[in-house]
């Protein structure tokens, strides 16, 4: 079968025997010749049962086959619940969250838009984000094959790059985060459109801008999914761009280099859009560099297995038998960012096969290694980290915060610290995902090096199969299913607790409601639009620094005042007699910490229950006051003496 994307240069791979500079075209490449005259034989047929093949094992081991009672975490699905609510009530900005003046909708806009269209034929938001899900996989896969395949010059280097990508372990890392999952399943689909623009091979002019234009789309999806993906698709494509117009302007193929020029642009504008039209882009994240340091990629753990790595398992690296507490980050920074040796070495052996093959593609080979060693190099963060753990000081505990990694703790510091601080790499505050688009590169050039050793010497090339699987697969993956059973199990249970708590009118439409504690409250997103309440609760931290600081102030206090112990009577007359709340809700359960774990332990709700009765207003006459499972309401007692 031919290559996708149509190329300028058409060459062959190179036979035994033959010098590599020799074009010299075959009458019939082995990659074009048909393998028997049984339909079940042709080559389409075995493309096409491979790509299904593909994506159905992959959807399958992620957890996300719609309608198989299979769900995402409690925190994202919640997300998604009050975000299609809100766009079914026509609130834009959703004020049911962040009262007054609402949640910015813009993060993950494009998945938020879509659970709405698919609620509105009756499919509920966790099997809308499993279709979506499932969407994006088939739609990536055939965009990564179609681009391996055309780079490699063969069909089965796309199948080997997707496997090496779709189930490494920095994927497998975010399969908890529907928007960050599906921006990087698509991450190869504006890349492959920009390649294809690149090399348009005779074709009319229409074509490549068509292909510029489907960029231009692609990297608009991906950007109102989640910047990230947007921003590793420029850091790769960039250079592709670049290189392909450089290529096209030595040729004195002037319309070559206008389509190079923009397919760039349709790279770049959607990030500006976004930029200039959503509120939350504005906003700086204001983290410091111990922040992105943390989670920054450690060197050493980029090749030594971890314990997630099934490869550990099998050669027992010192790492696999180190707690990934031991370092900084939380653990994903670890175990995600794990490449192999295996992996780099075979990346290396098929980059350097693509240069020597011919002269025509060297410029776009080597665009695509300098844009997979930028996001190596985005990915370690402002230093160096060669197993670098926590700091423990003299009396036990540890020194520094998970999230905060000093200077001094690190093996040296870089030089490109600075960057942290520009936008949008500012806002990419995790910064080891950087190496997704490191893991996209080195999939497609060491399928390329699979291809080659197979042709070469059968066996090899499986021997190489194999052990860049097993190097890629980890306990993660093969958990990922079960967890997103268990995910669906505790959804179901959250939803039946806040129907026993604030159903049946507990809670009122309308009714403008603070939720204590208040903190980031990932779940007031399945309760608030769930009783059509207007909380003053807030989820995102993004949201809590733009939103907190222009909400009335006796609620900010109020939130403090919880906090601190020391909320009084007098504060929460203050809301009510300035109508500023018609209801406060004191929770026994923890927006943020509880998406964990659902239903808390006994012993948490208990706690919570005695700090909010301490406080002494349960006993107050000038409230009415409502005890029921996991919260008590307070409203103001109508027609009392003692009231507000």
């Amino acid at each position: 079968m031919r290559a996708t994307f149509p190329t300028t240069d058409q060459q062959v791979p190179t036979e035994p025997g033959r010098a590599s500079g020799d074009d010299t075209p075959r009458d019939r490449p082995p990659e074009q010749e048909p393998i028997g005259r049984r339909w079940w034989l042709d080559r389409r047929v075995a493309i096409g049962a491979g790509y299904v093949s593909i994506v159905t094992a992959t959807a399958w081991l992620y957890g996300v086959i719609p309608f198989w009672g299979r769900s995402y975490p409690l925190a994202p699905v919640a997300s998604m619940t009050s975000w299609a609510d809100c766009l079914a009530d026509g609130l834009l900005p959703c004020r049911y969250i962040g009262y007054p003046e609402g949640v910015d909708l813009s993060l993950s806009a494009a998945l938020a838009t879509g659970s709405y269209l698919l609620t509105r034929l009756g499919i509920g938001v966790e099997a809308a984000l499993n279709i979506l899900s499932l969407l994006a996989l088939a739609v990536g896969v055939a965009s990564l094959w179609a681009l391996a395949a055309s780079i490699a010059r063969n069909v089965a280097a796309g199948a080997v790059a997707t496997g090496l990508y779709y189930l490494s372990p920095i994927i497998i890392t975010h399969t908890s985060k529907p928007a960050l999952l599906m921006g990087f399943a698509l991450l190869p689909v504006p890349l492959a459109l920009a390649y294809a623009a690149l090399k348009p091979a005779g074709r009319t002019l229409p074509v490549p801008l068509a292909c510029a234009a489907l960029t231009f789309a692609a990297a608009l999806l991906l950007v109102y999914l989640d910047p990230y993906s947007w921003a590793i698709a420029v850091v790769l494509g960039g250079p592709l761009c670049i290189a392909g117009g450089v290529l096209a302007v030595r040729r004195s193929r002037w319309r070559g280099g206008i389509v190079a020029l923009l397919t760039l642009i349709a790279l770049l504008v959607p990030g500006v859009i976004f930029r200039t039209l959503e509120p939350s882009a504005e906003l700086s994240t204001d983290f410091p560099l111990d922040f992105y340091r943390a989670y920054g990629t450690d060197l050493a753990t980029t090749v030594v297995p971890t314990q997630d790595s099934l490869f550990g398992d099998v050669i027992r690296s010192p790492v696999d038998r180190w707690d990934p507490s031991d370092f900084y980050g939380d653990g994903t920074n670890l175990t995600g960012a794990f490449i192999g040796g295996a992996t780099l070495i075979a990346a290396a052996a098929g980059a350097v096969w693509l240069l020597r093959r011919g002269r025509s593609n060297r410029l776009l080979t080597l665009s695509l290694a300098v844009g997979g060693l930028a996001c190596l190099v985005l990915g370690l963060g402002p230093s160096l980290k060669f197993l670098d753990k926590v700091r423990v000081a003299a009396n036990g505990p540890a020194a520094a915060s998970d999230n905060w990694m000093p200077a001094s703790d690190a093996t040296a510091s870089l030089p490109w610290s600075r960057v942290y601080g520009i936008q949008p790499f500012e806002g990419m505050r995790t910064a080891y995902r950087w190496h997704v688009g490191l893991r996209l590169v080195l999939a497609i050039f060491a399928a390329v090096a699979v291809v080659w050793l197979f042709r070469r010497r059968r066996v090899l090339g499986v021997a190489l199969v194999a052990l860049l699987v097993l190097e890629t697969m980890s306990h993660s993956l093969l958990d990922a299913r079960g967890q997103a059973t268990r995910n669906h199990e505790l959804v179901q249970a959250f939803e039946d607790d806040m129907d026993r708590a604030f159903g049946n009118g507990r809670l009122r439409a309308s009714e403008r409601v603070l939720f204590l504690p208040a903190s980031n409250d990932y779940l007031i997103g399945m309760i608030a639009p769930r009783y059509k309440v207007f909380a003053y609760n807030i989820a995102f931290d993004k949201e809590m620094a733009r939103l907190r600081p222009g909400q009335p102030r006796p609620v900010v206090d109020a939130i403090s005042a919880y906090q601190a112990d020391t909320l009084n009577r007098d504060q929460v007359c203050d809301l009510f007699r300035q109508d500023l709340v018609d209801a406060l809700v004191f929770d026994d359960f923890n927006m943020r910490w509880d998406t964990l774990r659902w239903p808390p332990p006994q012993q948490r709700l208990d706690a919570y229950r005695a700090k909010s009765t301490a406080l002494g207003l349960f006993d107050d006459p000038a409230f009415d006051v409502d005890e029921g499972h996991l919260a008590v309401i307070l409203r103001p007692a109508p027609g009392s003496p003692a009231g507000c």
